[in-house]
């Protein structure tokens, strides 16, 4: 009885814990960007790709280059649920950088989960403050983003981008195996079916003691008896 209350406080602290958990937004820096594509200089400074995330939005700062079409790899720092794309578009904001551009989506196994819409992008000349602006469904576990650019007017220029959203691994709530622990915290997530487990997740004592093919009453009681000694 001491027992089956011991677990019955724990389960509780741990959905309490886990429905009050805070989901993070993305931070600079959770953006790791990297590209094939040459980055323009000019008058001895490099628009580097480093400077595509690095939180400075004013318009001498970003990334250039003299190709038209190309890829930008953002791998994240941890695996996030994604919402939405912020793209601070033209470095000088002469009417020039990204027209049009998709985005790929990819999990920790770099497999692509799925790819957007093609967006158009435009160059604000009144406000270099204001970002192209992109909401889409929800993508769930994400680690990394290929930015696909299909058309720039004379080049690409791309001062700062941001996606917004939630770590994937603190706001979902997956139990593969059904065994009651979620798999963030399971450490066997492939327990046997109607199995008594610990708090990791692992099996101590086969549920199904009776071999009737379902956990009864007959069996709880055995397991509870086994467990208090």
């Amino acid at each position: 009885m001491k027992f089956l209350l011991l677990l019955t406080i724990n389960f509780t602290f741990m959905l309490f814990s886990l429905t009050n958990v805070y989901c993070e937004e993305i931070k600079e820096g959770d953006i790791i960007p990297s590209t094939n594509l040459i980055a323009l200089t000019v008058d001895n400074n490099t628009y580097a790709i480093s400077m595509i995330n690095d939180g400075k939005k004013d318009n001498t700062n970003g990334f250039a280059s003299p190709y038209t079409v190309g890829t930008i790899t953002l791998e994240l720092s941890e695996v996030y649920d994604l919402n939405s794309f912020y793209l601070w578009n033209d470095i000088i904001v002469q009417d020039e950088g990204v027209r049009e551009f998709r985005l790929d989506f990819f999990d920790i196994n770099n497999t692509k989960i799925i790819g957007s819409e093609t967006y158009s992008a435009a160059s604000y000349k009144q406000d270099v403050n204001v970002a192209n602006e992109y909401f889409f469904d929800k993508v769930e576990g994400v680690k990394k983003v290929n930015l696909v650019i299909l058309l720039s007017k004379t080049q690409i220029e791309i001062r700062e981008l941001e996606f917004r959203g939630e770590k994937h691994s603190f706001c979902s709530i997956i139990d593969t195996d059904k065994d009651g622990v979620i798999d963030q915290w399971d450490s066997c997530k492939q327990t046997p079916i109607n199995s008594a487990v610990n708090s990791k997740g692992c099996q101590v004592i086969k549920g199904d003691l009776s071999n009737n093919g379902r956990v009864d009453i007959e069996d709880s009681i055995k397991i509870l008896q086994l467990l208090a000694y």
